[in-house]
């Protein structure tokens, strides 16, 4: 297990959006302290800067930190913890309240097979499969061996997936912490 960081963002938006939250919602992006029984938590910008009201989309394009600590406030730590597990993200053994809100930013440490399923899921308009890395199997004597296909298990709706595939894929949202010419552009539709 490893801590995925803000790979988990995506997930926390995801469910803002079933509670209500659409791309176009404004979110503060201004410093920002939350009273934790561990102390002050005060979530920042890898840039260490605010950027004032932005829309969701771009908060979540651009990455921001503090705008995704408050949708995880405003999902609520136990709803965020129970659709993570719903995601697949078994590994998250612990309390919400061990977690806190920095839960959106990866302080819970997950699977590298977790997080592919998990983002599989949003791929597949909302539906979790489990991995499986068998494709064919055979029998000594060589015939085909049927291979168990689980049923897929609606984890988020339809609707929040694409909005959120359609974020992670729009270079717009990125442009203001990322730029038009970085990494992320690879010349052809992905989300990242």
């Amino acid at each position: 297990v490893r801590r995925p960081g803000s790979t988990m963002t995506p997930f926390t938006y995801a469910l803002a959006l079933e509670r209500g939250k659409t791309a176009a919602s404004l979110l503060q992006d201004l410093p920002a302290h939350f009273t934790t029984e561990r102390g002050d938590y005060a979530p920042r910008n890898y840039d260490n800067t605010c950027h004032g009201p932005v829309r969701l989309r771009v908060a979540l394009g651009s990455s921001y930190n503090v705008p995704a600590v408050r949708v995880a406030e405003y999902v609520g730590v136990d709803r965020l913890l129970t659709g993570l597990r719903a995601f697949g993200f078994a590994s998250l053994k612990r309390s919400g309240r061990h977690y806190g809100l920095g839960l959106t930013l990866g302080n819970g440490e997950v699977t590298l097979r977790e997080l592919v399923a998990a983002y599989a899921a949003l791929a597949r308009g909302g539906e979790l499969l489990p991995l499986h890395t068998v494709l064919k199997a055979k029998a000594v004597d060589g015939r085909a061996l049927p291979l168990p296909r689980p049923a897929a298990r609606r984890v988020v709706s339809r609707q929040a997936a694409y909005v959120i595939t359609h974020v992670l894929s729009d270079p717009m949202a990125r442009l203001p912490a990322f730029g038009r010419r970085t990494p992320l552009s690879v010349g052809f539709p992905a989300a990242v």
